[in-house]
């Protein structure tokens, strides 16, 4: 999982470098030394030149060790630019690096009887923890702030002053009425509460873990679409895969090699299946078997191949966090643009729709056909 994290790294970081842009401004104004007024700077420029080399896998941990230094350096220089999103960021990274293999960790002279798969498997442990501890902190304060604890105060404002000014998606203006009534507005509050109490404990529970996971999912991808907390969003959504099994090769696909999309789908999806869940068989239609014994044909069968790898998060990261200066593409606003981008894969998830259109895709031979 540590390439997928290095790549929200990347992206996280030159977002912040755009975000944080007038914070280190404020920072740096009056001061004389001219090493001293960049230094911020500085510590943001070596954690994404160290994001980088952590996605490259040279020497990640070392590279990991830099990128942690140096966001806690641009913490300590610049604490008005505290953010949970970076934040989560560093812990994340740490945690990394904490669960180095065997052959990098100190304490395995003290273990000798220890294995490279106790320390591997120790990684994504410590990564559902700390989605935990996110969800349970959350609501911790939540619960003593006076513009929470049920009264919907927040959402209110955010609904009518605050998301107005900082985007210009599709959701807040259709939502805006709805959410600025304090009836409504409190029950989402205490709703939203509930769900950051009950979302951990599915996830840590085998019989519910998909509905935590899909709930978990609804939750953050609404609150991508309405209030676009970026970096955040991304990396919760990533943590939710330390929650599934990783080079199992427990879902069993085929696919109709004379179908030009299921050959090129055969080809593409095994290289971006970074956590090695699938095996791939050549057969008579696209179908997807899961490690419970059920089978999903065509469109279901490709809605579950979309969430197996993260390589799905990190294109919709991508779309929210690459070029963070860019507010419009052409003349459509990129906050809409990405509104609809995030209902067109929702779609994907009715049951029946783009049955059609897939159906199509599909019906076309592949080159060795024609």
């Amino acid at each position: 999982m540590h390439l997928s994290l290095g790549c929200l790294a990347v992206l996280g970081l030159q977002h912040m470098g755009h975000e944080w842009s007038e914070s280190l401004e404020v920072w740096s104004y009056g001061r004389a030394h001219t090493l001293t007024s960049a230094a911020p700077s500085v510590c943001i420029a070596l954690a994404g030149a160290s994001a980088v080399a952590f996605t490259l896998g040279l020497r990640w941990r070392l590279a990991g060790a830099v990128l942690c230094a140096s966001m806690a350096a641009a913490y300590a220089l610049a604490p008005v630019t505290y953010h949970n999103n970076l934040y989560l960021l560093w812990l994340l990274v740490l945690l990394t690096l904490i669960a180095a293999p065997i052959a990098y960790a100190p304490r395995a002279l003290l273990l000798p009887t220890a294995t490279f798969a106790d320390h591997t498997a120790l990684f994504p442990r410590l990564v559902q923890w700390q989605v935990a501890i996110v969800y349970v902190g959350s609501v911790f304060v939540k619960a003593t702030h006076p513009m929470w604890r049920g009264t919907g105060g927040v959402i209110r404002w955010l609904a009518a002053v605050r998301v107005p000014e900082t985007n210009q998606g599709l959701v807040n203006p259709l939502l805006r009425p709805m959410l600025t009534h304090r009836g409504v507005a409190s029950a989402l509050d205490v709703g939203v509460m509930v769900a950051e109490v009950i979302i951990p404990l599915m996830l840590f529970s085998r019989r519910f873990r998909r509905t935590g996971l899909a709930c978990g999912v609804l939750l953050h991808g609404f609150m991508q679409a309405w209030l676009y907390p970026q970096l955040f969003t991304f990396l919760m959504l990533w943590g939710y895969y330390a929650f599934v099994p990783s080079g199992d090769r427990a879902w069993r696909v085929t696919y109709a090699p004379a179908s030009a999309f299921d050959a090129a789908l055969a080809r593409v999806y095994p290289r971006l299946d970074w956590m090695g869940r699938t095996v791939w068989e050549p057969g008579a239609s696209l179908t997807l078997c899961d490690p419970q014994g059920i089978t999903r044909e065509g469109g279901a069968a490709l809605r579950w191949l979309t969430v197996l790898t993260p390589v799905t998060l990190l294109g919709f990261a991508a779309l929210s966090l690459a070029a963070p200066g860019m507010r419009q593409v052409f003349t459509v606003p990129r906050d809409a643009l990405e509104n609809v981008a995030l209902f067109a894969w929702a779609t994907l998830w009715i049951p029946g729709d783009w049955g059609r259109t897939l159906g199509w895709v599909r019906s076309q031979p592949s080159r060795s056909q024609k």
